[in-house]
This record gives structure tokens, C-alpha cells and sequence, in this order.
């Protein structure tokens, strides 16, 4: 390399670390004005709903009936998973302050909700012995919807006007997907429109774990672990799989990009 292509290689080299460092600190500055978008709990008069549909193999209609609840109206965000575990498992690529926390486990999920719970005075619901939970469903404390509630409050509750999806028969009003999320990322919570009791993104973005284990009219999944439900589809499902009525399974210890959490209360007391 002579003396000329020598300077030529460090105006570039500085051009490139200059504008590149100049490029993160707007990033960073940006992220630094991002309002934090925390969760408010909405309360889900209970009742008796159709579950399922006919069209889906692992989800036929039976009548359920659910007590009153609370759900939380956003996905746990990044921010509010960190603030309560002390890391945050995502991707580099997909971190956001007010993107859902994704990469966890069924077993991180409780655990978290567990130190929630805690963390506000609250009665932890789970009861954790190594690979055994046992929930108590009379504690005030946050945990995983049931699949039943999961569906209902994805529906619409009482206020119901039967969409395919949560808010909208037009995915594109309400949730993230293989069509139109960018670069096939996880999007920041409540972008898009909430459904009939004001919840968002229980449609696409990332799947939400629930409470219960997965299990069909021919019984429970066939694993070394009973796998545990998923709900909403996400950013790398097609529209049909973001439908309210689709299931999905993993098991428990399982961890995805595409795995993420909303929580619950039971409706025992006037909650946080």
C-alpha cells in the first residue's frame, strides 16, 4: 500500500467510525426519549362463551364458562422484564424498551410472574418445586392466563363481535405478522389497534404461554415434559396461525424468539 492509498484507507476508516458512532448515539438518543409504555390491568367480566371452532382440529367448540380476571393490555415489555429479572434475553438485534420481552422459557414466565408479584406486595400465585407448579388461583398475585382466558379476552369478552382476529376480521388493523412486520422483527407494544376490552397484540408480534398444558380430544401431548399452550401467533406465522381460535405448544423449557408473556390476575381483590 503506497502513501496515498494510506490516507485514503484512514479518512475512510475515521469517515466510517465517525458517522457509525455518530449514527448510535442518535439511536441511543432516540431510545432515550422513547416514553416507557407500561401495563395497565383490564378487568374481564367473566361468562359462559363458545371455545374453538370447527375448522380446527385441536380446538373443537365446547361451552366454557370463566370467572371474572384481569389481563394485562400489553405484552411484558423488555423494560419490565429486565427491571424485575436483571437481564434482558433477547436478541441484540430485536431490543427495545417497549418491544415484548421474547426468549423465554415457560418456566421463565412463571418465575417471573412469581417476582412481580412480589416486587408489588402482592401473594405470589405459583408454587415452584424444581419441574412441579402448582397454582393457586385465590392468590392476588400475577400469573399466565388460562388458555380459556387467554381465548375469551382475545375475543372480545362480553363485548364480543366474533372477529378471526383480536379487534378485527383484517389482521393488518390489529397485529403483526409474516406480511407486515419489517424484517420479520418484533414491533413495539399497542401499535396497532386493541380489540373490544382495549387489549392489544393478542394477535401476532410474539406468542403468549399459557397456564395450561396442551392437551386435544385425544388427550395430553406425547413428551418427555407435558408441553404447555401458546396463543396469538406472531411475526413469523402466516395470517391463519394468528387467528383468536389457533393453538400452539412447546415444551416448558422450550425458548424462541417468538415466545414471549401477558399476564393475569385472578379477580379475588381490587388489583394494582
Amino acid at each position: 500500500m503506497n502513501e496515498k492509498q494510506r490516507f485514503i484507507f484512514i479518512i475512510s476508516t475515521i469517515s466510517v467510525l465517525f458517522f457509525g458512532c455518530a449514527k448510535g448515539k442518535e439511536a441511543a438518543k432516540e431510545e432515550a426519549f422513547e416514553e416507557i409504555r407500561d401495563f395497565n390491568m383490564i378487568y374481564v367480566e367473566g361468562g359462559e362463551f363458545t371455545m374453538g371452532d370447527k375448522s380446527i382440529h385441536d380446538n373443537q367448540p365446547r361451552n366454557v364458562t370463566v370467572r371474572d380476571f384481569y389481563i394485562s393490555d400489553i405484552e411484558v415489555t423488555q423494560v419490565l422484564y429486565e427491571s424485575v429479572v436483571g437481564h434482558n434475553p433477547v436478541y441484540s438485534y430485536e431490543e427495545g424498551i417497549n418491544k415484548p420481552v421474547n426468549k423465554i422459557s415457560w418456566y421463565d414466565a412463571i418465575n417471573f410472574c412469581n417476582e412481580l408479584s412480589e416486587r408489588r406486595g402482592l401473594k405470589p400465585c405459583y408454587e415452584i418445586n424444581g419441574r412441579d407448579v402448582a397454582c393457586d388461583f385465590g392468590a392476588n398475585g400475577y400469573r399466565l392466563p388460562t388458555e380459556e382466558e387467554w381465548e375469551y379476552a382475545a375475543a372480545g369478552g362480553k363485548f364480543t363481535h366474533h372477529y378471526e382476529y383480536s379487534g378485527s376480521d383484517d389482521i393488518e388493523e390489529v397485529g403483526f405478522h409474516c406480511g407486515n412486520a419489517e424484517y420479520l422483527s418484533i414491533q413495539n407494544v399497542a401499535l396497532k389497534k386493541p380489540n373490544e376490552l382495549g387489549i392489544y397484540d393478542m394477535t401476532g408480534n410474539v406468542k403468549e404461554w399459557c397456564w395450561n398444558e396442551y392437551e386435544t380430544e385425544f388427550g395430553a401431548s406425547f413428551s418427555e415434559q407435558p408441553q404447555r399452550a401458546l396463543r396469538g401467533g406472531c411475526v413469523h406465522n402466516f395470517i391463519d396461525d394468528c387467528m383468536v381460535r389457533k393453538r400452539a405448544c412447546n415444551e416448558p423449557d422450550s425458548i424462541s424468539q417468538n415466545f414471549g408473556i401477558r399476564i393475569c390476575q385472578s379477580a379475588v381483590e381490587k388489583t394494582n
